[in-house]
């Protein structure tokens, strides 16, 4: 490690140290900095959410995702690991590694079994709606054989272990060298191949550090018009904020994300097992719904439970508001507020910002008086109808 690198190093590590008790209670709906034994394979580890990193392999691939000694830090970003994922540069003996994504919220686990592989994973979450982001730091080591072009990372359709390479992924990152001597960055909702993709035109360099951002969002409108968005060194004066800066690139060619002919997400992976892959690190990942949960800013505060307020402005529509001081939420509903976990399902309608609040209109049954509540320590407003009652809670990741 040189000196610059051993300096940052110690700076982010003493941050981390005086502010570990606000750290452990921000804004991290999903986060895996690599807090496992250095040098170690990352099948089998599971990680602070009770998910395991599983395999996907084909016959004869030996070389696994590690675990390194790698800080990597970004201005203006909450610094965390010391550690970093190490991957890709194996020619065709790579291992690629898959785990269930999960923001850990209320009313919506599912539950996976896998005993022919000894895998059982009960914190895993079946997208099929919405937007939801992934961010890591990135520093490419050495290009290895990439030239053309690979894909290294990205929202997969199924969890837990597999015999082959994952050929399916959303919001993927691809890389391609360029005549300097670097390689530039791009991102794919789901294309055929690299060409497809839609790349960056800033060149990148070897041994540098970046802060990515990617998103995938579903339309569930008509076929294949789901979006992928990419952020590269976005402005630290937007880390946290409720919404997103404009993207650097966006991509739409492909297929939408579709398994058991249904719109569904349910991992990441981090990709090997192909020579066009460069040596990688990467380092706190987190995947979360908003821009705010996956960009959590240096001094980040404790999030605040969103308190809400509730309007009918006709007969079949509810307006919930809430304030913008807690990016990381998910907006909720139910007809039943004393059933079962699972009984609470998302709203799919998008929100918007207005001053200060965000802003939903959704459609009901019908809207008579609104009336309110508070059970299970959150808020929860009723619009009383004919039929039944329509609940609404703003729930925050980290409370």
């Amino acid at each position: 490690m040189n000196l610059k690198k051993f300096i940052r190093f110690s700076v982010c590590s003493l941050v981390v140290s005086l502010a570990f008790v606000a750290q452990k209670a921000s804004c991290l709906p999903f986060w895996d900095s690599a807090n496992y034994p250095i040098n170690a394979n990352l099948s089998g580890l599971t990680n602070v959410e009770g998910n395991v990193w599983a395999p996907c392999v084909l016959g004869g691939q030996i070389q696994d995702v590690q675990v390194v000694s790698e800080p990597l830090t970004y201005p203006g970003l909450e610094c965390s690991a010391s550690n970093a994922f190490s991957f890709g540069d194996t020619g065709s003996s790579g291992i690629t590694e898959r785990i269930p994504i999960h923001p850990p919220i209320y009313g919506e686990n599912t539950l996976y079994t896998n005993a022919t592989g000894g895998y059982v994973i009960t914190n895993a979450y079946i997208m099929t709606n919405g937007t939801i982001y992934y961010s890591f730091l990135l520093s490419v080591n050495s290009l290895g054989g990439l030239t053309t072009g690979g894909w290294v990372c990205g929202f997969n359709t199924l969890m837990g272990p597999q015999s082959g390479q994952p050929s399916v992924a959303g919001a993927r990152i691809y890389m391609v060298t360029n005549a300097s001597g670097g390689y530039l960055i791009g991102i794919g909702k789901n294309p055929s191949g690299p060409t497809s993709a839609t790349y960056l035109t800033t060149p990148l360099s070897v041994g540098s550090t970046y802060f990515v951002v990617c998103s995938y969002t579903f339309n569930n409108v008509t076929n294949n018009d789901d979006v992928a968005q990419i952020w590269l060194n976005p402005d630290p004066s937007t880390f946290g904020m409720p919404v997103p800066p404009p993207p650097s690139a966006t991509n739409t060619s492909g297929t939408d994300l579709i398994s058991n002919n249904a719109n569904q997400l349910e991992s990441f992976i981090f990709r090997e097992g192909n020579s066009q892959i460069p040596w990688i690190y990467a380092a706190d990942l987190r995947i979360g719904y908003c821009w705010g949960c996956v960009t959590p800013p240096a001094n980040n505060p404790a999030p605040k439970v969103a308190a809400l307020s509730i309007a009918n402005v006709s007969t079949n529509q509810a307006v919930v508001s809430f304030q913008t001081n807690t990016p990381c939420f998910r907006l909720m509903t139910s007809t039943n507020i004393g059933g079962v976990s699972n009984s609470w399902y998302p709203v799919s309608t998008s929100g918007t910002v207005e001053g200060t609040n965000f802003v939903v209109t959704n459609t009901v049954a019908a809207v008579s008086t609104v009336t309110s509540n508070v059970a299970g320590g959150v808020t929860n407003f009723t619009t009383n109808t004919s039929l039944l009652p329509t609940y609404y809670q703003a729930k925050t990741f980290a409370n």
